[in-house]
């Protein structure tokens, strides 16, 4: 099979990482999996920053990149969204000769059905009113076009009412790739000392991005709080570089001392920093004023993760997250933008071990039915797809 999105491979953008997973995810069901992408100049200058793409996205060595230059001006200044990138990316393909097309962008699967190639669109967005998007509406009843996989009811209902047949959607979750963590020590000293992390701390850990919608501020004043009991350190893991030097200067400005910034890590190395913790961290404050996410209608891919590690969780009261996490069995819940109620259910766990080990086991217990593998497997049943 062929995946392709078009562009931004390699970076640091949650859509990048969640191609590659679903890449991983194919190739562990037995796919030979051959991911298209663009070629480009800023991107060519992101493969020289980050080294070995394996590492950068924690996916296999043997799944099968090929790169795909535009010849005019694009080429020199677009990571993605390049002019001439999907007609070129449907000849390759056409020559290619594969089973399907599993396609990240809306234009590849314009080229796709104009080539009578059967594919899938795989689409969180909720820009229903995009261009592209509207001519896959068009084409949604034609034979080659095998379905729309998505990750909310919520987003389903909004390509039904526009014409998209509603046997041919799949709603999914995003997933979480267990065995980085399965195979993983669980010896919090030993993964402190390769990571240069205090053994005589209590570490609250986030690890995502630093927008301000992902509840950073309130986690700084969490640690804020917290800076007088000296037990507690906050490490904040992940963010572009402006994105944490901002925040590192609000930490600052308000005398936040208990905080440490580890920036943006390669995702391999995401497991051990969780697995090193004591509490995971994941608050969300009120949303109403952010317009980066959609709270109701996304995926809790972090979620994933933090369960994975096995390690208590402190989140927030949002629908998404409610129906994963049961207050006080798998997770701790509390209101948005309350950072009392964060700062006293930290402190519940400390102070009751035996609670604290109940619901990561049981959240750990829960996170094994999404896995990116069975995610990849549960599309190939559902639309009937033949493995090559």
């Amino acid at each position: 099979m062929i995946i392709t999105v078009d562009g931004n491979i390699p970076s640091k953008m949650a859509h990048s990482f969640n191609v590659m997973k679903m890449a991983q995810g194919f190739f562990d069901v037995g796919e030979k999996v051959e991911l298209v992408s663009l070629l480009s100049w800023p991107n060519i200058k992101e493969y020289l920053k980050i080294g070995r793409i394996s590492d950068h996205y924690g996916i296999s060595q043997n799944i099968s990149i090929s790169l795909l230059p535009v010849y005019n001006r694009d080429f020199f200044t677009k990571k993605i969204f390049a002019n001439g990138f999907n007609e070129r990316a449907g000849k390759y393909i056409t020559q290619r000769k594969t089973n399907y097309v599993y396609c990240r962008s809306f234009k590849t699967v314009l080229e796709c059905v104009k080539r009578e190639i059967p594919c899938l669109l795989e689409t969180h967005t909720t820009n229903y009113e995009n261009v592209d998007l509207k001519e896959v509406y068009k084409i949604s009843e034609h034979p080659s076009f095998k379905g729309l996989v998505t990750i909310h009811e919520k987003i389903k209902y909004e390509h039904v009412k526009r014409g998209v047949p509603s046997e041919k959607i799949l709603v999914l979750e995003d997933g979480v790739d267990l065995s980085l963590y399965n195979d993983l020590s669980d010896d919090k000293i030993e993964l402190r000392g390769k990571l240069n992390l205090p053994n005589n701390k209590i570490l609250l850990t986030y690890c995502g991005g630093l927008y301000r919608e992902k509840g950073i501020e309130d986690i700084l004043k969490l640690a804020k709080k917290l800076s007088a009991d000296e037990r507690f350190e906050l490490i904040i893991v992940g963010g572009f570089r402006a994105q944490v030097d901002e925040w590192e200067n609000y930490a600052t400005t308000n005398d936040i001392k208990n905080v440490n910034f580890k920036g943006f890590v390669p995702n391999a190395m995401v497991p051990q920093y969780l697995k090193a913790s004591d509490i995971l961290l994941m608050p969300y404050p009120d949303l109403d004023q952010f317009v980066q996410m959609d709270i109701n209608s996304t995926s809790p891919l972090k979620l994933f993760e933090y369960m994975a590690a096995k390690r208590p969780i402190v989140t927030s009261i949002v629908p998404v997250i409610e129906k994963i996490i049961d207050h006080k069995k798998s997770g701790m819940l509390a209101e948005l933008g309350n950072v009392k109620q964060l700062s006293e259910m930290v402190y519940q766990l400390i102070e009751e071990p035996k609670l604290s080990s109940e619901i990561s086991e049981n959240a750990w217990r829960i996170v094994q039915k999404y896995s990116w593998k069975k995610r990849c497997m549960q599309i190939i049943e559902y639309y009937n797809l033949d493995i090559l």
